[in-house]
């Protein structure tokens, strides 16, 4: 179920990413990274493999501070995917 969940985030992440009209490329990178991050972090989690996130949820706020301003949904999109890796004891 949180997998589940956190796969239509991450989804969702996706589709504003690719909406995105002007970005920062070092934002654009940082995002990426997260997102593929993610996928890495989804797929262990699914396999019962021991992923420990190396920071993501680190990584997550702080670009969340970042795209507050400048991109709001995506800065609401991305708290909530730090929401549930938290939840999830990522």
């Amino acid at each position: 179920m949180e997998t589940e969940l956190l796969q239509n985030m991450l989804d969702q992440l996706h589709r504003e990413f690719s909406k995105l009209k002007s970005i920062d490329e070092d934002l654009r990178e940082r995002l990426e990274q997260i997102m593929v991050d993610m996928e890495v972090l989804l797929d262990e989690y699914q396999n019962n493999e021991t992923f420990l996130g190396d920071g993501l949820i680190k990584k997550i706020k702080n670009l969340v501070d970042d795209f507050e301003k400048s991109h709001p949904r995506m800065t609401k999109s991305l708290s909530e995917i730090a929401d549930s890796l938290s939840r999830m004891g990522i």
